[in-house]
């Protein structure tokens, strides 16, 4: 038996993959549910018209000034001359009317269905040839005038609340983006390239096999930092424990040759192999423990002693980290080293040091 059996692994990394579509619908959730309060809250001002429109006039005009020159090629495809006035044109000369005949001031309900507008329109010229950035400006626009409102009239107090409400939805959702934005969450688009979109399953350019591979990466404290908040702690302490696991069977080794003996245990490269023989290393080795009840100090105790030791003579390959470790047994007691044993005290420090990492295995 292996600690890691392929199979596992393709299960862990398909887990991993459907806990992050998970908690970023979740994320989303809560970010449309504030965005939501935000939007009540403004609708029920006693003078709801807290938008100023100067920067979405300007925008409209100069795209009104393109529409009657047709000086300048609206269109990123080089063969085609398509203008904004080619893209549904009627569509369009409503659209930007509407925009430069605005009022000094709307409301946010009115803000919010000129990006919906804007963003048909987006869509429509995408389709036609036309230039889709001239809307995409508009949008921005839009934007930049809800997030500055202009509550100077309101109350005292009123209009606080409702820009306090838009602050901690914007909070919330450039977390969500900073984090599911990621180079390590874009490693999941690499299994499925629609899993932070709420859509079907689309594959991406790896198998499922090879997720867990692809998603956890031990070199990296940030990646670490970032996947642990991406798909839970429970399922981070999984992975991670899988990690050391494979780090643990990559060192043990063949005893030599007519010895007699069972596999070696060294301790040396289960080191190198946690990355515990460099700064950074040790860095992710830290990150890596984080929120689990074993510090990266009881692991260091362990392979003081386990170094100490020299190489250490496995009996039970298969069951060795898994029942030393895992069922809570100190280590000494599956150990011999040499062709002697351990001392008293060593064995007494490696069965301790034992303990401490056997809370983190055992534990998700």
């Amino acid at each position: 038996n292996t600690l890691a059996p392929h199979s596992a692994r393709t299960d862990l990394g398909t887990d991993l993959v459907k806990s992050a579509g998970r908690r970023y619908a979740r994320g989303d959730q809560i970010v449309g549910a504030l965005y939501k309060n935000f939007s009540r809250m403004a609708a029920a001002l006693s003078n709801p018209n807290i938008v100023r429109t100067d920067s979405i006039r300007d925008v409209a005009w100069d795209i009104e000034q393109r529409m009657t020159t047709r000086a300048v090629p609206l269109n990123a495809r080089a063969q085609s001359s398509a203008t904004v006035k080619d893209v549904e044109p009627d569509l369009v000369r409503q659209w930007v009317l509407q925009l430069t005949n605005l009022p000094d001031r709307i409301t946010v309900e009115q803000a919010r269905e000129l990006q919906r507008m804007t963003n048909a329109i987006s869509r429509r010229a995408s389709v036609t040839g036309g230039d889709a950035a001239l809307a995409r400006a508009v949008h921005n626009s839009v934007r930049k005038a809800i997030n500055n409102l202009d509550v100077s009239n309101m109350p005292p107090g009123e209009g606080e609340a409702v820009v306090s409400a838009l602050r901690r939805a914007n909070g919330a959702y450039g977390d969500l983006r900073t984090l599911f934005d990621s180079p390590t969450a874009q490693r999941f688009g690499a299994v499925d390239r629609n899993v932070f979109n709420n859509r079907y399953f689309k594959p991406g350019n790896i198998n499922a096999d090879e997720s867990y591979s692809a998603i956890y990466n031990a070199q990296s404290p940030a990646a670490l930092w970032d996947l642990r908040k991406i798909v839970g702690q429970r399922r981070f302490n999984r992975a991670s424990r899988t990690f050391i696991n494979d780090a643990y069977r990559s060192a043990v080794r063949p005893s030599p040759e007519g010895s007699g003996l069972p596999e070696m245990f060294d301790a040396s490269a289960f080191r190198k192999r946690l990355g515990l023989d460099t700064d950074e290393g040790s860095q992710a080795f830290k990150e890596m423990l984080r929120g689990s009840s074993v510090t990266p100090e009881h692991w260091e105790n362990f392979l003081r002693v386990a170094e100490a030791a020299s190489d250490i003579v496995v009996r039970d390959p298969s069951s060795f980290l898994q029942r030393r470790l895992i069922l809570g047994g100190g280590l000494a007691g599956g150990l011999l080293v040499g062709g002697g044993s351990l001392t008293i005290p060593g064995a007494v420090a490696l069965a301790w040091a034992s303990r401490q990492g056997s809370k983190f295995l055992m534990n998700p």
